[in-house]
């Protein structure tokens, strides 16, 4: 078996439908490295890969994003974070507008205005979605895909996670994908775009304790 060794600055595991939108997002900062690592074709895979003819997370006319955070909170019977379901909430509608953007049939009426199916829904021919967002991603510069590889397990070094090694199933290829190391000058709200109503909305901030497997298959705390 071959072994190959890769750098990325951001590793993205999984080339679903949030990862693709998470490299379309990070592959227009500047200086940024992004490897998107999928186990199948990028364009097929995910749970949206067959296509929906809905988007099941917008905030309709007359209503506020708190309405989807008690619609979220009900559905779950009362087990969610509210805080961070708000800070969602707020960035729904801005998602879509950037999937309008990249050429999302949405549905819209003669005022221009999307057509509401439902209370939380709009209508939309996404037999598409995917491939568009797929597309998207692979189309910034400092983008890369790695298709039909499967990560295994994560590098950790010194407690650190440093990367993750994967096996390329068509290839016989072995890999180890280190991470760079990146300081970015900003905070979690600069990087994902995003602002949470208080500190302890940002969830590194409830990161008190952290664990990895050890050798035993046990979950050790990281000191």
């Amino acid at each position: 078996m071959k072994t190959k060794k890769l750098e990325t600055d951001v590793l993205i595991i999984g080339g679903g439908t949030a990862g693709c939108f998470a490299a379309y997002t990070l592959g227009k900062e500047a200086g940024v490295s992004v490897l998107i690592a999928e186990k199948a074709n990028i364009k097929r895979s995910g749970c949206l890969a067959a296509g929906v003819n809905a988007l099941n997370a917008y905030i309709t006319e007359g209503h506020v994003p708190q309405d989807y955070v008690d619609y979220a909170k009900k559905d779950a019977h009362g087990i969610v974070r509210e805080d961070l379901l708000l800070s969602m909430s707020e960035r729904l509608n801005h998602v879509t507008k950037v999937l309008d953007d990249l050429g999302l049939v949405i549905l819209k009426d003669e005022n221009g205005k999307y057509v509401a199916r439902g209370n939380r829904n709009i209508k939309i021919n996404g037999e598409n979605i995917k491939s568009l967002l797929a597309e998207a991603a692979m189309a910034q510069e400092n983008v890369t895909v790695l298709e039909r590889v499967n990560i295994t397990d994560y590098i950790i070094e010194e407690n650190e996670v440093k990367g993750a090694w994967g096996f390329n199933i068509e290839e016989n290829v072995f890999g180890d994908i280190y991470l760079n190391n990146v300081y970015y000058n900003g905070t979690i709200e600069d990087w994902c775009n995003i602002k949470f109503s208080n500190s302890a909305s940002n969830p590194i901030s409830k990161a008190t304790n952290s664990y990895i497997l050890d050798e035993n298959n046990e979950y050790k705390e990281i000191a």
